[in-house]
């Protein structure tokens, strides 16, 4: 994933309403401190679970830059965002850990939803209906439903900041 492929935004509210689903959605915080040096500017990820993008929001007044959004991937799931992050709740507010949050990120996850659609076409296993039931032959009647063991996602107020 390349810098120029990333989507960018002005600011926090058109990130969210430049895509309705957004605004609605449930969203896992990934750190609150990410920053490059110990003295500059903290930046907040977040992961969108229904539209799946992990981005990147500075924090601070809109003078010096804050609101500013930038999705840095797409995960497919809550596990491909941890697998892809392994380690970040120790790196986070450390200097130098928001390039190691770009760094991960461009390495181990697709950069838009077309290149996620591409990637799960080609690496998801392939379903089928069971004859004897309408379940897939796993068992499963949902696989969007989360897993009932899986983290829990807080829930983001609707209101635009």
């Amino acid at each position: 994933m390349r810098a120029g492929q990333r989507d960018r935004y002005r600011s926090l509210a058109r990130f969210y309403t430049s895509d309705e689903r957004r605004i609605h959605s449930r969203e896992l915080d990934v750190g609150l401190w990410w920053r490059e040096e110990a003295d500059g500017p903290l930046h907040r990820a977040a992961w969108v679970n229904v539209t799946g993008e992990l981005y990147l929001v500075r924090l601070g007044p809109a003078a010096d830059g804050g609101g500013r959004v930038e999705v840095l991937g797409i995960a497919e799931d809550c596990e491909q965002l941890e697998s892809a992050l392994d380690g970040w709740r120790e790196c986070c507010g450390k200097p130098g850990s928001l390039s190691w949050l770009r760094e991960r990120t461009a390495l181990r996850l697709p950069a838009s939803a077309d290149d996620a659609r591409v990637h799960l076409r080609e690496s998801a296993p392939k379903m089928r209906l069971s004859r004897r039931t309408d379940e897939t032959a796993d068992g499963s009647r949902d696989r969007d439903r989360a897993f009932p063991d899986g983290p829990r996602l807080a829930r983001r107020s609707t209101a635009v900041r």
